[in-house]
């Protein structure tokens, strides 16, 4: 009578072995990068980026062209999101650059729907759009006459330093156009810009939940939840089975 029993125990037990076993390397990605992506912004994950060409390469990452503007003194430029002046980064996000002048406070930045207010460091004065300081989005920059125009989505602006006071600028004058920068600087933005595509919270994530194997590796990471939750439902059964023998043993 008590050997089906036994069958069956020793089946559990073999099973819990074995889903232990195969388990035991998912189960400590899992637990690891999960503990590291629950300190993500203590340890400063999203603003940190591995230096590795594998991961370029594996992530399928290409160089962006680069936008350049040369100014009075300095270079200008835009690869990806990221912008420089010369061969140094400025902090943020910025869409495709569309002009650049350079004024006593430091730079002018036309981009995306903003104009962005920067001192020669690059540090940020202020952001303008349009409703915000701008009459409409920029998508060119001129200086006539000391006075800074700007080429809206419908018409042409002027003003002055201060970007206070705004008017209709009703002639066409010649727009500051993009150039190509020296080589050692469109290099610098290209390279800055791939190796600061995937921080280490993505890469973590990634990692997380499979996804940095493909698709299909995400179904593992599913099985080794699962088999988590086996091994516990399991380990409790074994515990229990094993209680109730030694109190058949002790009476």
């Amino acid at each position: 009578m008590l050997r089906p029993r036994r069958i069956k125990l020793r089946s559990v037990y073999t099973w819990h072995r074995y889903v232990g076993i195969t388990c035991a390397i998912l189960v400590l990605i899992l637990s690891v990068t999960g503990l590291l992506l629950q300190h993500s912004d203590a340890l400063d994950l999203p603003d940190q980026f591995p230096q590795s060409d594998l991961i370029q390469s594996w992530y399928g990452i290409s160089t962006d062209n680069v936008v350049s503007f040369n100014t009075a003194n300095h270079w200008i430029s835009q690869s990806g999101s990221s912008l420089f002046i010369d061969a140094n980064p400025v902090k943020g996000k910025y869409d495709y650059l569309y002009g650049v002048i350079e004024t006593d406070f430091g730079f002018a930045v036309a981009h995306g729907l903003e104009l962005t207010l920067l001192t020669e460091d690059g540090d940020l004065i202020e952001s303008l759009s349009a409703g915000n300081g701008l009459p409409e989005a920029v998508r060119a920059l001129a200086i006539v006459d000391d006075e800074i125009v700007v080429r809206g989505l419908y018409r042409n602006w002027k003003t002055d330093e201060s970007f206070l006071s705004w008017q209709v600028f009703s002639d066409q004058p010649d727009w500051i156009k993009a150039t190509i920068a020296p080589d050692h600087i469109r290099r610098f933005a290209q390279d800055h810009n791939m190796k600061h595509q995937i921080s280490w919270e993505r890469l973590l994530l990634d990692l997380h939940s499979g996804r940095l194997f493909g698709r299909y590796a995400v179904w593992i990471m599913d099985a080794a939840a699962i088999g988590l939750l086996f091994l516990s439902c399991s380990g409790c059964w074994l515990w229990i089975q094993s209680r109730r023998k030694y109190k058949q043993h002790r009476k």
